[in-house]
């Protein structure tokens, strides 16, 4: 097989004689591969020119995976399909083509000997070819031994047809054995890979986030499944991130949160994007975020903390959106905010069988000899792909007898766990190689191979050597970022294997778990056995340290006490009223965070210390006397606040970094100058005085916050340094040697108030931040600062730009924020992304900003002297972001002629006036306004037309009086606001990807002028028509039946949806109506003009269904206050026919309008449904409700608010109705042909439907759109009927204890997903 066979352009190339096979049998061959979608390459050169091949012959047989020889009678009489032949079998030799021979018409003994007609073709090529005839010769025979197609053509053979089409499914499995899915950890992914997609919807866009949980033991193959769907559906979406390994990143230390940031920094796509906290951030972050369309895979996930902290900011994703989270606990998903839950099960006999066979032969099938071996092997995998890689790699060239004996070796340590299989190959390593496995697998995996590598060096001689042996034999891995690693599987081996290596763990060599370390720390049990401790300080009570904890301890080797960062630090875990007296010699890394000693242990001898780190400590000092260090390589002590010297370095010559920030009673530094190998130097925040004396070795130095008031000239010295930190300093400039520091990239000066002038710095620098200086003119030299790529001076007192800045090429972007003597727009380089203008007195944009191509983004809020902008700004074709908040005087907004190709956010709000308002392009997908909008003209007519990726809409205050009918042309728009638009009288037909409206206070507002958006569109979640007291009688009772209708939709989506296996999980609330109207709608079967109503049900022995219910109350909100929130609770109890009670409650919380609370004038009625209101039947003879208003946070009842009427719509739903939903109504259900007539009946009455039941009751056609026709004044359009895309909109996230789903029985909860009723 062809390795790289994958990248080739042709699948097959044809060889062959033209003048015997041409214009038959090869012709026919080359038609048939083509209609089967293969790429076939056959030379159409009938008149071949020349002695030698022609170049795109050659290519040709290269490019191809496999080659088809044509052996006919003449093939050996023409030179040229000779050379191809020996090309071919040259490349087969070299495992770079697949060869398959058709003996058409001629022996193959012939071909094998060069006898028979092929004698005499190659006698007369003696005299030509003579040099290259026994080439020819070797290359003929060979190819005459390769198992091919006999051909015979005589009356006994079977019919070249049916040849043909052997020989075409032949190649096709050929080549299917050569394609991507049979790359090894990829075998029998294809079926998985399709269902995953399916239930992601990938081409559906104009749809919420959809979240997908992939579920199934360590090792099954959950990472390659979500890897595999990522790399082939990432092309779709707007931006992709892969977090992997959520777990064992997140329990590091600021893990969570840099997972956090770097997702952020991913989608958003910038270099460093941090929060600095659990949460997404600013409101403008999360705007971000809605516009985006991101494909988000979080891998590993074993804790909701993890998917609350990174996903739950997360909702604010743009539609499209799709998110997979891989976890080995279904618990997690179920409470997590994924739609389905997708388990993967292990590999079925055959693709067991191929992926062993890839690692124990490199081939797609086991040897002949060793089939009966292998599938005993297959037998004790049981389809785990890790296991079947690691076993099959371990018996590669193997005999049969070491094969048995393998075998008979699992035998005698039988395990039901798979992992256990795994250590057959830690059986097969030396001791070097089984320690360095055991620490990477209890302390190291997630570490850089590199750092690792370094301490593990200073235990085991050969360190790098036994790690490359463990990467050959599968055990660990280094990823792309030379991070180690190592399967699931594999690390609970090297676990167990620690396990077992006593009961007591003061007896074992590794200690990880925290109830162990605890156990052995606080009873002084630790032995000679033990090599290293980790310890996640989270959790662990105060334990009192014993001096001698460690004396014992003769070769402990790793030391870490920490506090992972999804717990944070909870008191004093370790506690030492005295300090230790020993710390064990064979030490070589030690971290202790939040250590309580004073001092290291005067005895201790840290020879083989490779790093030291005690952030966050109670040091003063560490020792008194010189100290051989020579192995040291990291000191980190960070934030001990109470250190006031480090020790003697003179000894520590291999030390790379050290870091002392924090440390605010530093005040001495030991000599460093002689640290060849330090590389990295932190003193932020220490109160140093003068510049350190360093080695000319480093590259990043931070000074940042000390008390520095000079850098000495001979910082030139320092010819590495790559990185210098020094803002919040007293300095009052580089010196001018700096400009010869070629190697200097980054300068950060910021917040310097002694620094007036712009410093002299290398033409190399590419970062320079001056942020909040005194500076106050940039000099025209800047220009001469070819590749500077970021200039900062926000908040200086610079005047405006010189014109040389327009020369630097490099030039990236600019913040000038906050610079009050900027009055012109600067004129900058058009190689600028980033303008950032925030409060300048800037008065004008110019027309030329069009010469910036490359802008993306261009924040200039709070720049209160522009009045208008530019039509140019909008030839920017690569504008992402356009900021333009709290510019209070813009009076004229332009109308954007132009396709802006990236623009996605257009923010204008705070006080903004505008007179003329454009017709927007296409792309932008979001406009709005919510303070204080005083007029808005809006001139839209047709232009709705190029808003083709607008997704919301904010007209909310404005004057409006209609709404253009282009608005239905708008395919993705998912939100429209209109709130307080009190001039506006109709609406016109929406379109259907509306998904929230909010007409709340439109107090004018009559008519609805088409049904479509309530009935044909059933993806809306929230309809507001609050306060509008104007509205048509026809409409609100268009919403009530809506709002039946789609109930009835939902649930028996949901029900089909349960049969077919998906147990998925229901979000609170499904959808919500509220109308100004203070009767409840007689569509409402079951009505009190009270607060509470019992309802007597039917029950059914005979059905297995659901009950459901529609709840609607008409609350009178007149006397609530402003400031305070209400809910409305209903209390559900169903009484069976054997008196059990079942209670349950529903509540629907008041809407808000982004941030802020809407609140309800008079009486206005209430409609919602959620996952509450309907539950499996058990045989329930009775309902009651009742409805109460409870306000404030404590949830109390509230007296100046209450239901003045309550009803209640009953429907059954069955719950076999798998294929074709059956909806019933509970009222008047004594027979399904006397329902069926009743609900005819208010169809008929309500919409003017005229429709006939089926004759019979085992008829599944259901609610069929052929069973409904209409009458000639129905008001309806018969081509509202179909409801669809119902649930798409929904935030899934929920969770439901035992009391709210009982109609489960106790499978996993569900979703509904998409709802595709007719009615």
């Amino acid at each position: 097989m062809a390795p790289s066979s994958r990248h080739r352009k042709h699948d097959v190339f044809l060889s062959f004689s033209g003048k015997d096979t041409r214009n038959n049998f090869t012709s026919y061959l080359y038609r048939a591969l083509k209609r089967k979608g293969i790429g076939a390459y056959m030379d159409e050169n009938q008149l071949k020119t020349g002695q030698n091949l022609s170049s795109s012959l050659l290519r040709a047989i290269k490019e191809s995976r496999i080659s088809v020889i044509i052996f006919s009678k003449n093939y050996a009489s023409s030179s040229w399909c000779l050379q191809e032949l020996l090309k071919i079998m040259e490349l087969k030799r070299l495992n770079k083509l697949e060869v398959v021979p058709i003996f058409y018409h001629v022996n193959p003994s012939d071909v094998r000997k060069c006898t028979g007609s092929f004698e005499e073709a190659f006698a007369n090529h003696q005299q030509n070819w003579a040099h290259k005839l026994q080439g020819w010769k070797d290359a003929f025979s060979e190819a005459g031994y390769i198992k091919g197609w006999h051909i015979v053509g005589d009356k006994s053979d079977r019919s070249e047809p049916e040849y043909m089409m052997k020989i075409v499914e032949d190649i096709m499995k050929k080549l299917d054995l050569m394609s991507p899915n049979d790359i090894k950890g990829l075998v029998g992914i294809d079926h998985h890979k399709q269902q995953i997609k399916e239930l992601l919807c990938i081409n559906v866009k104009d749809i919420p986030m959809i979240g997908i949980g992939i579920w199934g033991m360590g090792g099954i193959g959950k990472t390659t499944l979500a890897q595999a769907v990522f790399d082939e559906v990432c092309g779709e979406f707007d931006s992709c991130c892969f977090l992997a390994n959520v777990t064992e990143e997140s329990e590091r230390r600021d893990g969570i949160t840099s997972l956090r940031d770097k997702l952020l920094s991913v989608i958003l796509e910038e270099e460093t994007l941090g929060t600095g906290t659990p949460r997404t951030g600013s409101k403008l972050l999360n705007d971000r975020l809605h516009r985006k369309r991101v494909l988000l895979v979080l891998d590993d996930v074993s804790d909701l903390d993890q998917l609350e902290i990174l996903v739950g900011g997360l909702r604010h994703l743009g539609f499209g959106s799709r998110v997979i989270i891989t976890s080995r606990d279904q618990q997690v998903l179920k409470n997590g905010s994924v739609d389905k839950i997708y388990k993967v099960e292990g590999l079925n006999y055959l693709n067991s069988l191929n992926l062993f066979s890839l690692y124990a032969f490199k081939k797609s099938h086991p040897l002949d000899d060793f089939v009966d071996l292998s599938n005993r092997f297959l037998e004790y995998a049981k389809g785990v792909p890790i296991a079947l890689k690691v076993l099959g790699s371990t018996l590669y060239k193997k005999t049969e007898e070491q094969w048995e004996s393998a075998l008979d070796k699992l035998k005698e340590h039988p395990n039901p766990k798979i992992h256990n299989l795994l250590k057959m190959s830690f059986d097969g390593l030396d001791d070097l190689e089984r320690g360095i496995f055991l620490d990477i697998a209890c302390f190291f995996k997630g570490a850089k191979a590199e750092v690792a590598a370094k301490i593990l060096n200073s235990c085991y001689k050969g360190a790098h050597f036994g790690i490359s042996n463990l990467f050959d034999k599968c055990l660990i891995n280094i990823t792309e970022d030379s991070t180690l690693w190592m399967h699931d599987l594999l690390q609970e081996m090297g676990w167990n294997i620690v396990r077992q290596e006593s009961k007591d763990p003061g007896e074992r060599s590794r200690l990880w778990i925290p109830k162990d370390v605890a156990r052995v720390l606080k009873h002084d049990a630790g032995t000679k056995s033990i090599e290293g401790i980790f310890l996640d300080m989270h959790g662990i009570d105060g334990i009192q340290l014993h001096q001698d904890v460690f004396h014992k301890m003769h070769n402990l080797r790793y030391i870490k006490f920490y506090y992972s960062q999804l717990s944070g630090k909870e008191g004093n875990s370790l506690l030492s009223q005295q300090d230790l007296k020993s710390l064990p010699g064979e030490l070589s890394y030690f971290h202790w965070e939040y250590c309580p000693l004073k001092s290291l242990p005067p005895n201790f001898t840290p020879e083989k210390l490779v790093e030291l780190r005690l952030p966050d400590s109670n040091f003063d000092q560490l020792w008194d006397k010189e100290q051989n260090v020579v192995n040291l390589r990291v000191i980190d002590l960070r934030n001990c606040k109470n250190l006031t010297r480090i020790p003697d370095l003179s000894r520590a010559l291999n030390i790379e970094e050290l870091d002392v920030s924090g440390c605010i009673n530093l005040t001495d530094l030991p000599l460093m100058i002689h640290l060849k190998f330090l590389e990295n130097l932190c003193l932020k925040d220490c109160p140093v005085t003068k510049f350190p004396e360093i080695p000319r070795t480093l590259k990043t130095l931070n000074l940042s916050g000390t008390r520095i008031e000079e850098v000495p000239s001979s910082i030139q010295c320092l010819n590495r340094l790559a990185s210098l930190h020094m803002s919040c300093t007293r300095i009052h400039n580089l010196p001018d040697s700096v400009v010869k520091m070629d190697s200097l990239k980054i300068i950060c000066l910021s917040h310097c108030p002694n620094i007036i002038h712009f410093p002299n710095v290398s033409e190399n620098i590419e970062d320079l931040n001056l942020a909040y200086t005194q500076i106050e003119e940039v000099p025209l030299s800047i220009g001469c600062l070819s590749k500077l790529s970021l200039l900062d001076m926000s908040g200086t007192r610079i005047g405006n730009l010189p014109s040389t800045i327009s020369n630097l090429d490099s030039l990236k972007a600019i913040h000038l924020c906050h610079c009050l003597n900027i009055t012109k727009f600067p004129n900058v380089s058009k190689t600028v992304k980033i303008l950032l203008l925030d409060n300048t007195p800037i008065e004008e944009i110019p027309l030329s900003i069009t010469l910036l191509r490359g802008l993306s983004w261009l924040s200039m809020s709070d720049c209160t002297r522009i009045k208008s902008l530019p039509s140019s700004i909008f030839q920017l074709k690569f504008l992402q972001y356009l900021c333009l908040q709290g510019c209070s005087n813009l009076e004229i907004f332009p109308e954007i002629l132009e396709t802006m190709q990236c623009l996605s956010q257009l923010a204008f709000f705070r006080r903004l006036i505008i007179e003329a308002s454009p017709i927007l392009n296409e792309h932008i997908t979001r406009v709005y306004h919510t303070r204080n909008l005083n007029v808005l003209s809006v001139i839209l007519s047709s232009g709705f037309l190029k808003f083709h990726t607008l997704s919301t809409l904010d007209l909310s205050g404005s004057n409006i009086v209609k709404i253009p009918m282009s608005i239905q042309q708008l395919p993705n728009l998912v939100s429209l606001y209109l709130k307080c638009c009190k001039s506006l009288i109709f609406l016109p037909e929406l379109p259907p990807s509306l998904q929230n409206l909010n007409a709340h206070d439109c107090t004018s507002l009559e008519l609805v002028l088409s049904g479509r958006q309530f009935w044909e569109n059933s993806s809306l979640v929230h309809m507001l028509f609050s306060n509008c007291f104007n509205l048509d009688q026809d409409v609100v009772d268009n919403i009530v039946a809506n709002a039946q209708l789609r109930s009835q939709c939902i649930v028996e989506e949901w029900v089909k949806e349960r049969s077919l296996g998906f147990y998925e999980i229901i979000t609170e609330n499904i959808f919500d109506r509220v109308v100004a109207c203070s009767e409840i709608s007689e569509r409402f079967e079951y009505q009190c003009r009270d607060s509470s109503i019992t309802i007597k049900l039917c029950p059914d022995w005979k059905t297995d269904r659901f009950l459901c219910f529609v709840p609607s109350v008409v609350v009178n909100f007149k006397n609530n206050p402003k400031d305070l929130g209400v809910k409305i609770v209903c209390e559900i109890q169903l009484k069976t026919i054997c008196h059990d009670c079942h209670n349950f409650i529903s509540r629907w919380t008041l809407p808000l309008y982004y941030d802020e609370p809407i609140f309800f004038d008079s009486n206005n009625m209430i409609i919602w449904f959620d996952k509450n209101m309907f539950r499996k039947d058990e045989h329930y003879e009775e309902a009651l409700f009742e409805f109460y208003i409870t306000a404030g946070e404590d949830g109390k009842c509230a007296d100046h608010v209450k239901v003045e009427k309550c009803g209640v719509h009953v429907f059954y739903v069955d719950a076999k109705c798998s294929i074709n939903g059956n909806v019933k109504s509970k009222k008047n259900s004594s027979s399904d042909e006397e329902e069926g007539k009743q609900a005819l009946k208010h169809l008929e009455s309500s919409y003017g439907i005229s429709a006939y039941l089926p004759c019979t009751q085992d008829d599944e056609n259901g609610c069929s759109p052929n069973m409904i026709r209409f009458q000639s004044n129905s008001p309806i359009d018969p081509d509202w009927l179909s409801l669809k895309n119902s649930f798409n909109s929904l935030d899934f996230g929920g969770s439901t204890d035992r009391e709210d789903t009982n109609f489960n029985n106790g499978h996993d909860k569900p979703t509904l997903r998409r709802c595709k009723f007719q009615l």
